[in-house]
C-alpha cells in the first residue's frame, strides 16, 4: 500500500470506527433498556419481520451500489438508473409483503407476526430513497459525511423505540426501525446532495449488473439461511425461544459488526485500487486479518465468560435462557474473522463468484444441522449450527485467498499466537476481578479492566518478541498510534 493511500485508509477507517462505535453504543444501550422494558416474546415477534425483509431485499439486492463503487467515474444517468432500479425493487418487496404476509406468518407458525411484518415492508423503501452519492463517498474513502448517516439513525431509532416501548410493546421496535431508516436517508441528502430522477438506462446499468450479479447470488444464499434457522426455532421451539435467540445474536456479534465493518467498508475501496499489485494487497490482508484478530479475540473471549453476569445483571432473570447462546455465537465470532477479511478482498478484486462459494459453505452446512440440533438441543443446538457452519466457511476462505494473492497468511502465525494468549489472560483477569465486585457496575468494570489487561499483555509479547504487530495496528488502526508512542 502507497503511504497516501496508506494515509486516506488511516483517516477514513479512524470515521469509519468512529461513526460504527457510537451507532453500535448506542444500539447496545438500546438493547439493554428495550430488554428490560420488553419481553422475549416481543423481540420474536420483531425477528419474524426482519428476517423475512431481509430475505425478500436480498432476492431483489442486483449489488448496484458496491457496484457503483467499483466504477472510477460513475455517469449521472449510472447514478440515477440505480437509484431507480433500487426503488422500484423496494416497492415490489412492499407489495409482495402485504399480500403475502399471512403465508410468511404461517411458516414461522405464528400469525401474530403478520402486521409486524407489512409494517416492516415500508423500511425497504425508505432505505432505497437514500442519496446515491453515497456510493462516491466510499469510494473517495471519505467517511467523516458518511458518520452523520449511521449516527442519526441510531439515535433516531433508539429515541423512538425506547420513548414508546412502555405503551406499545413490540410495535415500539418496529416504530424505532422505521424512524431510524428514515432519518438515515434524509440526512443522506445533506451529506451527498443529489438529485434522482426515474431513469433506466439499460446501457449505462449492464456494466453494474455483470459486477453485482454475483453480490446478488451470495447475498441469497447468505440471508437464506439465517431465515431457515429463525423459522425452524419459530415452529419447533416457539416466538419465545426465537426471541431469546435473536437478542443473544445481535449482543454475540456486535463486537465482530463493529470491528468487521469499520475494516471491511475502508479495506473494498482499498483493494480495488491494489487490482494490479497482488503483493501489495497481500500484505494488505494480512494487516486487515491481524488487526481484527487482535481486537475481536480478546473481546470475545472476555464475553465469554463475563456472559452469565451480564445476562443477570443487566437484562434480568427473563433472559437467564440466552446464556449459553451467547457464549457459543461468541466462539463463532471468532471464527468468522478470516471471511471477514476474506469478503472485501474478494469484492475489490473482482472475484465476487468466490462470495457466492463462501456462502453457499456456511449455509449448506446450517441447513444440513439446524433441523435436527434445534430439535435436540433447543436454541443451543441452532447456535451450535452456526458454528459448524462458520469453521466450514472459513476452511474455504483459506484457499481462495491463497490463490488471489501471494503468501497471504505468511508470518501471520505468532500474532496469532500472541493474541491469543493475551486474550486468555485478559479472560482470566475478568473472572478474577468479577468475582470480587458485584452489581451491573462490577460487570462492566471487569469487562473494561480484562480488555485493557489483554491489550497490555498484546503490547508486552509484541515488544519482548519483535512481532510487528504495533506497526500494523497503527496502519489499520490509526488512533492507536497516540498511545503507542505514549509507551515507547
Amino acid at each position: 500500500m502507497t503511504d497516501s493511500l496508506a494515509r486516506q485508509a488511516g483517516a477514513a477507517l479512524r470515521w469509519r470506527a468512529v461513526g460504527l462505535a457510537g451507532s453500535r453504543a448506542i444500539a447496545l444501550i438500546r438493547t439493554l433498556i428495550l430488554a428490560r422494558l420488553l419481553v422475549p416474546d416481543d423481540f420474536g415477534l420483531l425477528a419474524v419481520g426482519v428476517v423475512t425483509i431481509e430475505f425478500l431485499l436480498s432476492l431483489t439486492d442486483f449489488g448496484l451500489r458496491p457496484a457503483l463503487v467499483q466504477l472510477p467515474s460513475p455517469t449521472k444517468s449510472q447514478l440515477d438508473s440505480a437509484w431507480t432500479v433500487g426503488l422500484l425493487r423496494a416497492l415490489v418487496i412492499a407489495g409482495l409483503v402485504m399480500i403475502l404476509a399471512p403465508l410468511i406468518a404461517a411458516t414461522f407458525a405464528e400469525p401474530r407476526a403478520v402486521n409486524v411484518i407489512r409494517l416492516l415492508a415500508l423500511g425497504p423503501v425508505l432505505n432505497a430513497t437514500r442519496s446515491a452519492r453515497t456510493t462516491e463517498l466510499t469510494r473517495a474513502l471519505s467517511f467523516r459525511s458518511l458518520t452523520a448517516i449511521g449516527l442519526t439513525s441510531a439515535l433516531v431509532h433508539t429515541a423512538v423505540a425506547i420513548g414508546l416501548a412502555s405503551s406499545l410493546g413490540v410495535w415500539a421496535l418496529v416504530a424505532g426501525v422505521l424512524a431510524g431508516v428514515l432519518a438515515g436517508s434524509l440526512v443522506s441528502y445533506r451529506v451527498a446532495p443529489y438529485r434522482p430522477h426515474l431513469v433506466i438506462d439499460r446501457a449505462a446499468v449492464a456494466p453494474l449488473y455483470r459486477f453485482g450479479r454475483w453480490i446478488f447470488a451470495s447475498g441469497v444464499i447468505a440471508v437464506l439461511a439465517e431465515l431457515v434457522l429463525q423459522a425452524v426455532i419459530s415452529r419447533r421451539l416457539g416466538t419465545v425461544q426465537l426471541g431469546l435467540y435473536f437478542l443473544a445474536a445481535r449482543l454475540a456479534f456486535l463486537p465482530n459488526q463493529v470491528v468487521t465493518d469499520a475494516v471491511s467498508k475502508v479495506a473494498f475501496p482499498v483493494h480495488v485500487r491494489l487490482q494490479e499489485h497482488p503483493e501489495r494487497a497481500a500484505s494488505a490482508f494480512g494487516k486487515s486479518l491481524t488487526g481484527m484478530w487482535a481486537l475481536l479475540v480478546p473481546t470475545y473471549l472476555v464475553l465469554v465468560v463475563l456472559t452469565p453476569a451480564l445476562v443477570e445483571e443487566l437484562l434480568g432473570p427473563r433472559w437467564i435462557g440466552s446464556t449459553p447462546v451467547i457464549q457459543i455465537l461468541a466462539l463463532a465470532g471468532i471464527a468468522g474473522v478470516v471471511a471477514d477479511a476474506t469478503i472485501p478482498l474478494l469484492k475489490g478484486r473482482g472475484h465476487t463468484r468466490g462470495l457466492v462459494l463462501l456462502y453457499a459453505v456456511r449455509s449448506a452446512v446450517i441447513l444440513a444441522l439446524v433441523w435436527t440440533l434445534a430439535g435436540r438441543f433447543g436454541i443451543v443446538g441452532a447456535a451450535v449450527a452456526w458454528v459448524v457452519a462458520e469453521i466450514a466457511a472459513q476452511l474455504c476462505c483459506f484457499f481462495m485467498v491463497r490463490s488471489l494473492v501471494p503468501r497471504p497468511f505468511e508470518g501471520l502465525a505468532s500474532p496469532t499466537l500472541a493474541t491469543t494468549a493475551a486474550g486468555v489472560f485478559g479472560a482470566l483477569t475478568s473472572v478474577l476481578l468479577q468475582g470480587v465486585l458485584a452489581g451491573p457496575a462490577g460487570v462492566l468494570i471487569a469487562a473494561a479492566t480484562g480488555l485493557a489487561a489483554a491489550g497490555l499483555c498484546l503490547y508486552t509479547l509484541d515488544r519482548v518478541f519483535g512481532l510487528g504487530m504495533a506497526g500494523d495496528l497503527v496502519e489499520i488502526y490509526p488512533g492507536v498510534s497516540v498511545l503507542l508512542r505514549r509507551g515507547s
